[in-house]
């Protein structure tokens, strides 16, 4: 993933690439992943899968969009559905934490081979 993979945005994500240039792997494109630092230490770590969104059939995007003010004026960054993708997420509410898998493709796995349904 070289500068000269990079073409022009596609709004609203700033940075874009060929993906013709990105290698393809079972954890989505061959990318640096991006590990966000949560509360107590723990790392939710982010791939290609989940950080680069496929905006027409030639361009990849980071799929992270900036908004305005974050903690002590730093920029805050959207972290929304795309990056849930793929991924079981629980929110406890009781234990107020946040519990993930990783992404469940490159393990030969998708959301359709779960039942999320309740029985009575």
């Amino acid at each position: 993933m070289g500068s000269s993979a990079k073409v022009a945005a596609v709004a609203p994500f700033e940075l874009c690439y060929d993906s013709s240039k990105l290698s393809p792997t079972l954890s989505g494109y061959s990318v640096p992943q991006v590990d966000v630092m949560l509360e107590g230490g723990t790392n939710w770590t982010v791939v290609g899968g989940n950080s680069m969104a496929q905006v027409n059939s030639a361009t990849a995007c980071f799929a992270f969009v900036q908004a305005g003010g974050g903690t002590g004026g730093a920029p805050a960054v959207v972290i929304g559905g795309f990056q849930m993708e793929n991924k079981l997420v629980v929110l406890d509410n009781d234990k107020k934490t946040l519990s993930f898998t990783p992404y469940l493709p490159a393990r030969g796995f998708s959301c359709s081979n779960f039942n999320f349904t309740r029985a009575g």
